[in-house]
């Protein structure tokens, strides 16, 4: 009703888009009444906002005057004469009981006398209000320095006062209609700056005859032009974020559409920078109609535009017209219908039960399931067969009770666990493959069986024990080196033992065996208030060394303090603590138990004394192959890298012995359990997981499995035949496997030799072509890291009687390509497949991409393509 009378041509304000923005998505009729009847139904819907909505209400009144420049939108809140404005600052009255301080700062002096006359009127009596005018500093200016803006926001602070700053990260769209009266909400440029992206609407299309003018536009034109666009925004300013909105031309796949394949890599891109740029602030929008004399598809899409402005729904949008109403717009979200995930369909076919696992554990064993998706939420329990033939020599069937966690099984459960291979041997002959989604090492239970030559445990034994193979189960079977009775008057619960044998047995692994510890030497324990460390503590103090500890928190520090009474406790989150140990310590610490990296490893290991011994509990710097300077040894140190997984690999001798005397050290009350020892049950697994992932616990995190009462949901066991029906016969038919060739493009590499023998085992593939740029001789040179894949293709397709083509062709060369399938045409097993794997893989983030390196990615995947 504001809006309507005025010249749209002649007022360009900020305000006014907004505005029209808003009043666009109205269908219905708007009168003065209907508004004020909508504004009291809101207002009894939302009592306690009333306040803000009679403001709305206010300046929607008046917003035809301000727009034209008639009044202003300052002048309106501060009209005395208003009841409505009044009846807002009476509400404040109802705050007796708190003492407000009212700050109101203006440059103009005229505001600043209108304002205290208007607070003067409406808030009178008020004893807990101290009302200031200050004309000294603004603080609105948005072009005043950040600096110089706290310094003059630090004035208004009382000693010891706290400043609370909110920032609109998202801001509604009637946040622009309430403050969007105050010039400074529209000065900042980045606020209501937009760049509309729309040169692949005028690209090249491609036909056999433009081929390589319109891979070169895409490549140079379009995915450079973009790349550096959105570079120099970054670089502008680090909190300098336009909208920008991608517009493409039939580029999504979605039913019925007419798709257009060269947009392809500009998809991907664009979909790679969202995650890179500001969050919501870069759209991709397909546009799936002709503009041409389109004016409501065009207007929609500027209100999407807008409208998105707000919204957090999506970053990857379809628009076209509905074929049923061609006068109305349709918002699709993008799919591809062919690669679409089974998983969810499977999910909802498994029959789900719910168990008590203390009753129900021997008749419905149970595992958990680490999802491809590798995110803990998605973590399930699944029904599990248990092994009914004769256990092998030596070992023993355990019903887990309950399982200790730590971050290594956080890795584990989310498929991201370090696979080291044992060298020089091929897939079948790793003992453990899927060792990285085998969670648990540590368990407390009871022995269901045993094996024939298994003497030293019986049926019915309470065991603690320690494993590489995975504990998440109700039942495991182990080695009985591997475990150790628990005696009838063992002083620890079994949640409380669970957590011990990796945490503890790495401490006395490390202190007794190969560091030798003497009473009188010192001790450096860093982060220490987790199991190992706490249990390192307690040893220490056991044989009379001296221990210095460090840890993250102020929290943590003075928990080692108190708990343990260690005198010298410093932050490891930094370096700080080296000259705070030189300073009481100058000849240096006799030994160094780490499980810091990187720059913080390096400063500690120069804090050694003489004949000093370094222990290396942690794994990060090993992984990543840090670098260690040897000068840092020279003074007859040693340096010692610990890997208690390796010994449970082995099954040492050493484990039992030192399970004894690790009970042994409990009963005589030499060590006790660490604090806290916080338990849960299986149906909190994930957020058992979720703990330790935080980075933030001290002591031991545990869950119970089978003694736990509470009931668990767990998915039923369904038969292999059925999981097998669809994927056996839908991309590979018989007329594929036995009668036709596949294709694979980049041949060579690991992915199309692993692929290969797959199909070859896997889908019965008789007939596979590798192509690639090198040539069969450089293939079969020893030297080249794919030899042993190679030699173990030639050995499968030999098992299986099948047969392999070393096609010598570069795919981004259309006329060796057409070449390459005319020959296939021609021969009794014609392509039926074409696995496309040919890569330059050189990732790059934003800030590196230069044009240089998509014109080298690019052509082997998108032209070969």
């Amino acid at each position: 009703m504001a809006i309507k009378d005025l010249d749209l041509d002649q007022i360009h304000h900020p305000l006014l888009n907004a505005c029209h923005s808003l009043a666009s998505t109205l269908h219905d009729r708007v009168t003065w009444h209907s508004t004020q009847l909508r504004l009291v139904q809101l207002i009894e819907r939302f009592p306690r906002l009333k306040p803000f909505l009679i403001i709305l209400n206010k300046y929607g009144l008046h917003l035809k005057d301000i727009l034209s420049g008639e009044n202003n939108g300052l002048d309106i809140f501060v009209d005395d004469d208003d009841d409505e404005i009044g009846e807002t600052f009476q509400q404040v009255k109802f705050l007796r009981s708190l003492l407000t301080d009212l700050h109101y700062a203006d440059s103009d002096p005229i505001q600043l006398a209108n304002a205290q006359q208007t607070f003067n009127t409406h808030i009178i009596n008020q004893s807990n209000f101290s009302i200031i005018y200050d004309e000294t500093i603004d603080l609105y200016d948005r072009n005043q320095d950040l600096t110089n803006a706290l310094i003059d926001l630090h004035r208004l602070l009382v000693p010891n006062g706290l400043l609370l700053l909110l920032e609109l990260v998202h801001v509604p769209l009637y946040f622009d209609l309430i403050f969007g009266f105050f010039d400074q909400w529209w000065s900042s440029d980045d606020n209501n700056l937009s760049i509309i992206f729309a040169w692949q609407l005028d690209q090249t299309s491609l036909d056999e005859n433009n081929d390589e003018l319109a891979f070169k536009q895409n490549e140079e034109l379009i995915c450079g032009t973009l790349s550096r666009i959105l570079q120099i925004i970054k670089k502008s300013s680090p909190y300098f974020y336009p909208f920008v909105y991608i517009l493409t031309d039939h580029a999504q796949f979605n039913n019925d559409s007419n798709l257009n394949i060269i947009p392809s890599p500009f998809i991907g891109l664009a979909r790679s920078l969202i995650t890179e740029y500001e969050r919501h602030r870069l759209q991709l929008i397909d546009l799936q109609t002709s503009l041409n004399n389109r004016l409501i598809f065009i207007h929609t899409l500027i209100e999407y535009m807008i409208d998105s402005r707000y919204s957090n729904d999506t970053c990857d949008v379809v628009l076209r017209l509905n074929h049923a109403n061609q006068n109305q717009v349709q918002h699709l979200t993008w799919h591809y219908e062919m690669l679409q995930n089974n998983d969810e369909q499977e999910k909802s076919k498994l029959e789900q039960i719910s168990i008590i696992p203390k009753r129900d554990a021997d008749q419905k064993p149970f595992r958990p399931c680490v999802p491809q998706s590798r995110f803990l939420s998605e973590l399930t329990w699944n029904e599990e067969d248990r092994e009914k033939e004769l256990l092998p020599a030596g070992m023993v069937e355990v019903r887990v009770h309950c399982v200790g966690i730590s971050f290594r099984d956080v890795l584990k459960s989310r498929g991201l666990y370090p696979h080291t291979r044992t060298f020089a041997q091929s897939d079948e002959n790793q003992p453990k493959v899927n060792r990285d989604t085998e969670p648990g090492s540590d368990f407390v239970g009871t022995i269901v069986r045993v094996g024939p030559t298994t003497t030293n445990f019986q049926v019915g034994d309470h065991v603690v024990g320690a494993t590489s193979h995975g504990t998440y189960h109700s039942h495991i079977m182990i080695n009985s080196q591997l475990i150790i009775r628990i005696p009838s008057d063992f002083p620890l619960t079994d949640e409380q033992l669970c957590g011990m044998p990796t945490p503890l047995l790495t401490v006395i692994y490390s202190l007794k065996y190969r560091v030798h510890l003497q009473a009188g030497q010192t001790v450096l324990i860093h982060a220490a208030t987790g199991a190992a460390g706490q249990w390192c503590i307690q040893y220490c103090q056991y044989i009379g060394a001296r221990v210095i500890a460090t840890a993250g928190t102020e929290e943590k520090r003075r928990f080692l303090h108190e708990y343990y009474g260690i005198e010298h406790v410093f932050n490891s989150r930094d370096t700080s603590f080296v000259n705070n140990i030189r300073e009481i310590l100058p000849q240096g610490v006799d030994v160094i138990v780490n499980s810091l990296s990187g720059n913080l490893l390096k400063e500690s290991i120069k804090l050694l004394a003489y004949h000093g011994n370094f222990v290396e509990w942690g794994k990060r710097d090993i992984y990543h192959n840090g670098n260690l300077s040897m000068f840092q040894l020279r003074s007859d140190c040693s340096f010692h890298v610990i890997d208690f997984a390796g010994l449970l690999d082995h099954i040492s001798p050493l484990i039992g012995i030192m399970l004894k005397e690790a009970i042994d050290l409990f009963i005589q009350r030499k060590l006790r359990a660490v604090e806290p020892t916080v338990t849960y049950e299986p149906s909190q697994v994930i957020e058992a997981l979720l703990r330790c992932n935080s980075g933030q616990v001290m002591g031991k995190t545990v869950f119970r499995i089978s003694s736990s009462d509470q009931p668990l949901t767990i998915n039923k066991k369904q038969s292999n035949s059925l999981l097998k029906v669809v994927s056996d016969n839908t991309m590979f038919p018989s007329e594929v496997c036995n009668q036709g060739t596949i294709l694979i493009s980049g041949g060579f590499g690991g992915l199309g030799l692993t692929m290969s023998r797959w199909m070859i085992e896997q889908r019965g593939v008789k007939h596979i072509a590798l192509v690639s740029r090198r040539t069969l001789t450089e293939l079969e040179k020893p030297s080249n890291p794919q030899y042993d894949e190679w030699l173990r293709l030639k050995r499968t397709t030999k098992e299986y009687n099948a047969h392999v083509d070393v096609v010598q062709a570069d795919v981004t060369n259309f006329q060796q390509v057409h070449d390459l399938i005319e020959k296939f045409s021609k021969t009794s097993n014609p392509l039926r497949g074409i696995i496309h794997s040919a890569i330059v893989a050189e990732d790059r983030a934003l800030n590196n991409l230069t044009q240089d390196h998509l014109s080298l990615v690019l052509p082997p995947k998108v032209r070969g393509a």
